[in-house]
Order: structure tokens, then sequence, then C-alpha cells
């Protein structure tokens, strides 16, 4: 191989000024949806300095616009959910109740102290003078909470006027040519090659193998069909904004623990891919970067604050940190993975400097899964060098934090006597405390099959024999389909399946819910016997 064949798998200046100077821009999905998140001047930036100078080089995949059409009506809605409401229940609310419970204890406070008949008895001019300020405090700020609730309730309203006059769709329809759109046999054909890509984790797509159903799944595969077939009819190199920062569209570099995931260019095999088939070079940007390069090679001038605030590179990823605690509300231990949470973080202070230590924010909220209590976390992390979280901070509102672990072994117990066999392949394992009559929910961190897989309960108690309680299985799948099994539990291992007698639901699982009439602890583990059909030891049909 020439060493300069290399090239198109790295990127510099010079490159780039000459790709960018001719090539098609073609946006993703996530890309354009994007942009409901941006305040209209912003927007207008956008539009004005970027896309009317680049408008006969906007494309689009007709599956990006057929994608960007079934999500456009919840994410205009978006923005109020995730950024507006919470800020009155998380900040807002907390405050006007913290001045209203000091009002409550300040009187009390004084009932105690009043009754000059016995012990204890006060007179204090002290409290008198603070209860009277405290009052102003407490009726400014509900004139705060007034003005603020206002200041909101506008921003909702202009926010809901997208639904009526949806200006986003407007100017899409306006900038970029889409693509032709493909019959439901040209879809199938893809379907079947993404079976084998995803089988050996090909880009692009296979991830989606994890939430996604029927041809869903393959969406990222059919979109890149279509960006090649384009490719190689218009004869263009192609620049392609994509938001989904996944590896199976990027080159991501990761480090242990709770650091974050850096995009270092497309996948290399999507270049190779496209070169081959159309002749031509490829490169992927973020949202942000892509909105950065503009300013530089475009001439644009959308400010370096609001692609900092949008920019992927922070937020770090939590991923892999399990945190036990104890609810406040009914006293349970519980585990928590930071992965599964909605974690936006935010630059409190940032710097592109590799030597200055930057500092990052998030919050959100889940429930306890016992008492459904809901608890707030609060996570701070420190970068430094750039890429490596050295430090972080975790605090829980409505439950107090035991123990933090990259593992979920460290915080729920270790298994010693778990032999995997050569077989099977553990999707999930998990210790689970049950309580009598207290249904526990499991999320599974894949679909199942039903048709090849069989869940495994282990049970362990000294010196026992014969039935140690039941436990009923509740397994759901997709358009709500559900199937329950009631099983005799045993000292040690119990395998079992839950087939599907629904067609419609192709035999996926995603959750289930166990509950036990006894109080116990098993270990639940999911196997997956791949395509040999073989059931093992004691079943439960």
């Amino acid at each position: 191989m020439n060493p300069r064949e290399y090239d198109i798998y790295q990127m510099n200046e010079e490159r780039q000024q000459k790709l960018w100077a001719n090539c098609l821009f073609v946006f993703d999905t996530s890309a354009l949806l994007a942009l409901y998140m941006y305040p209209e001047n912003t927007r207008q930036q956008i539009y004005q300095e970027i896309f009317e100078k680049i408008k006969h080089r906007l494309w689009i995949p007709h599956h990006v616009y057929f994608e960007f059409l079934k999500n456009r009506a919840a994410k205009i809605r978006e923005p109020i959910s995730r950024n507006y409401l919470p800020l009155k229940e998380d900040f807002v609310k907390p405050i006007v109740e913290s001045f209203s419970k000091s009002l409550n204890r300040v009187d009390a406070l004084k009932n105690n102290i009043k009754n000059a008949g016995s012990h204890p008895y006060m007179v204090s001019e002290e409290l008198e003078q603070y209860e009277v300020q405290l009052k102003k405090f407490m009726n400014t700020t509900v004139e705060f909470e007034r003005a603020f609730s206002e200041q909101m309730d506008q921003k909702i309203r202009e926010i809901m006027l997208l639904e009526q006059n949806d200006t986003v769709f407007q100017h899409i329809q306006q900038y970029f040519k889409v693509g032709r759109e493909y019959t439901y046999n040209e879809i199938l054909q893809i379907t079947k090659e993404g079976k084998h890509r995803f089988e050996f984790k090909i880009p692009p797509g296979y991830e989606d193998l994890k939430d996604k159903i029927g041809t869903q799944i393959f969406g990222d595969l059919i979109i890149w069909k279509q960006l090649l077939e384009h490719a190689k009819e218009s004869g263009s190199n192609v620049v392609f904004v994509n938001n989904d920062v996944k590896e199976d569209w990027w080159e991501l570099t990761h480090e242990k623990g709770p650091a974050k995931r850096k995009t270092n260019g497309p996948r290399r095999e999507l270049v190779k891919e496209l070169k081959d088939h159309a002749g031509k070079d490829f490169w992927m940007y973020t949202q942000a970067a892509f909105l950065d390069i503009a300013n530089m090679l475009i001439k644009s001038n959308i400010s370096n604050r609001f692609i900092e605030q949008i920019s992927p590179a922070p937020p770090p990823r939590l991923g892999g940190t399990y945190i036990a605690y104890t609810c406040d509300h009914c006293k349970e231990e519980n585990v928590v993975n930071t992965a599964t949470l909605d974690l936006r973080f935010e630059a409190e202070k940032k710097n592109k400097n590799t030597e200055v230590e930057s500092k990052y924010k998030a919050q959100a909220h889940f429930n306890c899964p016992n008492c459904k209590n809901t608890i707030g976390i609060n996570i701070e992390v420190w970068e430094q060098p750039l890429g490596i979280i050295h430090q972080q901070h975790i605090l829980l509102q409505g439950a107090t934090v035991l123990k933090e672990s990259e593992t979920e072994h460290d915080t729920e117990g270790y298994d010693p006597y778990y032999t995997p066999q050569e077989e099977t392949h553990i999707l999930s394992k998990k210790q689970l405390r049950l309580k009598a009559g207290k249904p526990r929910n499991i999320v599974l961190n894949k679909s199942v099959d039903s048709s090849d897989t069989i869940f495994q309960v282990e049970l362990r108690k000294p010196d026992h024999s014969g039935t140690i309680g039941r436990l009923r299985v509740e397994v759901s799948g997709s358009n709500h389909v559900k199937n329950t099994k009631v099983l005799e539990l045993e000292n040690g291992i119990t395998r079992f399946v839950m087939h599907s007698y629904h067609h419609s639901d192709t035999h996926h699982f995603f959750s289930l819910q166990l509950d036990s009439d006894t109080n116990m602890t098993i270990f639940l583990s999911i196997i997956e016997f791949p395509g040999t059909g073989r059931y093992i030891e004691k079943l439960y049909y």
C-alpha cells in the first residue's frame, strides 16, 4: 500500500479546504432535528450565513427526510420537557418551599417558647425581627416565582408556535434537495445484507439492534446506501453532518471509568466503502464541528459559546458507573447505572488548552424501583488533560449514596459459584434481592429473541431442599405483548423459556417483572443458544 493512499483516513487543514470547496453536504436526521433545540436567532444565522451560501450543495437521503417527518412533532416539544419545565420543578419550586418551611419552623419555635407557665419559656425580640425579615423574603420569593413563571410560559408559547408555523421544516424544504425513495423490495434486500454486516459489527447501524424493531433496525444502513448511490451518480465528495455519536458511525476514543467519548473521524470502513463505490472522498462532522469549520471556511459568524454548548465532545459519558444507594423514603437499598440516565453535561468551566482543567455538570432524575420515590442526581466531573476525567462528585437528593463502582458486581455482590458454559452466551447477569409482594422491574440491555433464549434463575439456600418459593415472571415485548409464567423455585438452578404466541411480536422481549411470594436473593441470567435449539436441565414450558 502506498503511504499516500492512507491519507483518505485522516483530515488536515489543506485536505479540509479542498474537500469543502466542492463537496456535497449531507445531513443526518439527528442533525436536522437538532435545529429545533436552538434559539430562533441562532437558527436564522445558520440559514442565512451557512445554508444560503451552500444551498446548491445541500442534500439529504429520502430516509432521512422520512425520519425527520416522523419525529419532528415530538422534537418541537422536547425543549419544553427537557429544558424549561425542570427549571420550575428542580430549582424554583424548591426555593419557594424552603422559605415556606422556614416560616413554619419559626412559627413552631414561637409556640414552643411562649408558655410562661412551663419550660422552655423565652422572650426573643430577635426571633420576632427575624420572622418579619423572613416574611419579606417570602413575599419577594413569591413575586420572583410569578415573574419567572410568566417569562418561562412566554418561552413555551414561542416554542408551541412552531406547531402551527414550522419554520425549521420550511427552511429544510427551501434549502435541501431530497433523494429518491427506495421501494419496499429494495429495503428488504438491504436488511438481508444488514444481517451479515451487523453480525460482524460492520458499520453503520448495528447499534440499533439494541432498541429498535423491524426495518427500523436498518434505518442507518438504508441512509448509507442512499448516500452511496447519490455520491456515485453526482460524482461528488461527501461531507456528512451527523450528531449520532455512536461507534457504528464514528471512530471513538474511550478512556477507563467515567470518561467521555471523543470522535476521531468516521469509521474507516465507511471511508473505504464510499471510495470504492463512488471513487470519492468522505468525511463526517458533528453539528458543532460543522458550525465551527463553517465559521472558518464559509465565513459564517456562529458564536463560539453556542458551538461549545452544543458540542458532544463534552459531555462526558458515565457509562459503566454503578451507584449503590439507600432510598430516603422506603429505606431500601438499590443500584442505578448512570448509563441509563438522561445525563446532559454542560460546561461550567471549559478550556481548550489541554493543560487547564475543565469542569462539567449534569442533572437527572430517576425513580426508586420499590416505592417510586423521585430521586435527583447531580454529577460534577473535572477533566484534565483533554479527554481524561480525573475526578467526579455525585450527589443524590431523596437518597443516600452507599458506593460508586465501575462494575455492578462491586455494588451488588459477586457470585463465586458462577461458571460460564461454553455453549451459551450470557446477555445479562444480575443479582436481585426480591421482597415478598413487591414486584421488581428489569429493563433488558438488549431485546431478547425468545425463540433461542433461556432465562436462568440461581437460588442458593444451604441445607434447604424442596420448594423454596413461587416466582411470577412477566415479560413485555413490542406492541404491548406480555407473557406470564409462575415458577416453583427449588435450591439451585432453574431454567425456563418464555415463548410468545403473538406472531406480530416476532418473539422479542424488552423487559420483565419479577414478583415473589417470599423474600429471596437470586441471580438472574439471560442465556442465548445461537441457533442450536438445545435446551438443557429443568425447563418450564
